[in-house]
């Protein structure tokens, strides 16, 4: 049985309040079709709703976290720093598929205490409030392999110049899972003091994953931590300003990594390496 998806949405909307137009992009994000099973959809969304406050036709949250990603002007100007003067800082330590790839018990074994995420399209898609199915294992391990000291370190939500309350901090807590950390400033500008007082630690102990380079790689690597770069889900409904982004940012990382340019050395995994706890740091991914 086929089913007009416009129809779907706007049972939902009257059912639920929830924005007509929020539930459309998500179908975008997932994939859905006009002509899929009414029933598929329905099993599909449900689990979306559970936490769909920041969803609503009245909640801000949902268009500040859209609006917020658009434009990074700090992210912006230490790019155009970083293309002449030290464009290793934004390359990436490891590069997984999603974090399911990443041997979390073997970072851990090697001497890192904590671990720091970024959200969209790392953890969830695009404005998502639900764990990605790919990284749901993957955070479980790393929550397994880190205990508390696993955090969410968000440009919108914990960000004093637009949650200043923690609102969305909160939310996102409560539907993902995890903690997220209350700062000031937007990567991959600011320090990580936030972070060393959570985890009780030095920020080269500490673990940057993300899926911008210009952004989280360029953010981690500036406190020596250890760096992650994952692919990213879904780029379809991202907004424009970021899709241009990472564009920019592919074609300069081609281009570095062409010319053999690699990513800061740091002491955890090189004495690993040296010490013959690992091959090389490649050995710090999974193969499946």
């Amino acid at each position: 049985m086929s089913f007009n998806y416009y129809k779907l949405a706007n049972t939902e909307y009257n059912n639920t309040n929830l924005n007509r137009k929020t539930l459309l992009l998500y179908s975008k994000v997932k994939g859905w079709t006009c002509t899929s099973p009414a029933s598929y959809q329905l099993k599909k969304l449900r689990p979306l709703l559970t936490c769909n406050s920041s969803l609503t036709n009245k909640s801000k949250g949902f268009k500040m976290n859209k609006l917020l990603q658009n434009f990074n002007g700090a992210g912006l100007q230490m790019f155009c720093s970083s293309i002449f003067s030290d464009p290793c800082i934004a390359i990436p330590h490891l590069t997984a598929r999603h974090i399911g790839h990443v041997d979390w018990e073997a970072l851990h074994a090697a001497g890192f205490k904590g671990c720091v995420f970024d959200k969209d399209n790392t953890l969830t898609l695009p404005f998502a409030m639900a764990v990605q199915e790919d990284a749901a294992l993957g955070l479980q391990s790393c929550q397994k392999a880190f205990g508390p000291n696993v955090a969410l370190l968000s440009n919108s939500a914990g960000l004093e110049q637009y949650d200043r309350d923690g609102a969305e901090a909160r939310h996102l807590e409560a539907c993902l899972g995890i903690q997220v950390i209350r700062h000031k400033h937007k990567k991959p500008e600011g320090g990580c003091e936030e972070i060393s007082s959570l985890f009780g630690c030095q920020p080269h102990e500490v673990i940057m994953v993300g899926d911008r380079y210009f952004t989280d790689i360029l953010y981690g690597n500036r406190h020596g931590m250890l760096t992650v770069y994952v692919q990213p889900f879904n780029v379809a409904v991202e907004p424009k300003g970021v899709v241009l982004a990472r564009k920019i940012e592919d074609i300069f990382m081609q281009r570095w990594q062409k010319n053999g340019l690699k990513a800061p050395a740091h002491i955890i995994t090189e004495n690993a390496v040296k010490g013959g706890m690992k091959s090389d740091k490649s050995a710090f991914l999974l193969s499946t």
